[in-house]
């Protein structure tokens, strides 16, 4: 197998790839858009992280082939491979596509989330001035008045 046929097979095993990695960005958004189950979101994450470094390394090893053809890095590396060797088009077309819309859809869950945590984050502040830190714990369970709370003092043997 020369190098175009590892190219080629390099980009479609990034395509395939990138098809879960949407698909696991369509399940997050309509998690965050629903009631919320932390278990589930927490899975998707894990699942998103797993991928990510899959997606790293068959980056880095098409970014390899792209020098060993003798072509740029980068989207310019891959419209030359393309221009080259035709049957590099249509999965580097699918590739750029699919890129486009995972960076659409982890943009706007990125967005949902950062916009849940400021809410919360609003509401605790509030439930803070209202009830004068009494009772309310932070986001690591800390008391907010500072003090730890009723505890009974324990001393190992």
């Amino acid at each position: 197998m020369d190098a175009a046929d590892l190219l080629y097979a390099t980009i479609c095993e990034e395509n395939r790839l990138l098809a879960q990695f949407i698909e696991m960005l369509e399940q997050e958004e309509l998690l965050l858009a629903g009631p919320p189950d932390i278990d589930k979101l927490q899975k998707i994450t894990v699942e998103k992280n797993h991928h990510i470094d899959q997606l790293v390394a068959t980056d880095a090893k098409r970014q390899a082939l792209l020098a060993q053809c003798g072509f740029s890095a980068g989207l310019d590396g891959l419209a030359q491979a393309a221009a080259k060797h035709r049957f590099i088009s249509e999965p580097c077309d699918l590739l750029l596509e699919f890129a486009k819309r995972a960076k659409h859809l982890n943009t706007s869950n990125g967005a949902t989330i950062a916009a849940c945590w400021s809410h919360h984050h609003e509401a605790l502040n509030q439930l803070s001035r209202l009830c004068g830190h009494d009772g309310l714990y932070d986001a690591r369970g800390r008391n907010l008045s500072g003090s730890t709370g009723k505890h009974a003092n324990f001393r190992a043997a």
